[in-house]
């Protein structure tokens, strides 16, 4: 499972950045979907609802890295549905990448 978008810097960073670039109707995808599905007590009631019955949830820290900013960037703007968001505002034509890099 997720965590809260805010123990993922790549993810945190590019909403963040995104919100600044559509401040009346921010993409927030990775802020809903994944990142929105995080509290334990409640995932862990949905799967006993299902049916399941032993169920193991653990947290696991690490730490994401890349070579540059634009990477993480340029991979949650264009290879996740979060780009889906991004071409649906009208300023952004698929395969466009807006002037600041992104």
């Amino acid at each position: 499972m997720w965590d809260t978008i805010s123990e993922n810097e790549f993810a945190d960073v590019v909403t963040q950045s995104l919100a600044t670039l559509f401040p009346q109707d921010p993409p927030r995808f990775m802020a809903r979907i994944p990142h929105g599905y995080h509290h334990v007590e409640k995932i862990r009631e949905e799967v006993t609802a299902a049916g399941f019955k032993e169920i193991s949830i653990a947290t696991v820290d690490g730490k994401s890295r890349a070579s540059s900013p634009r990477e993480p960037a340029i991979a949650y703007c264009e290879g996740t549905p979060l780009r889906n968001e991004i071409e649906a505002r009208e300023c952004f034509a698929p395969g466009r990448r807006h002037e600041n890099g992104g």
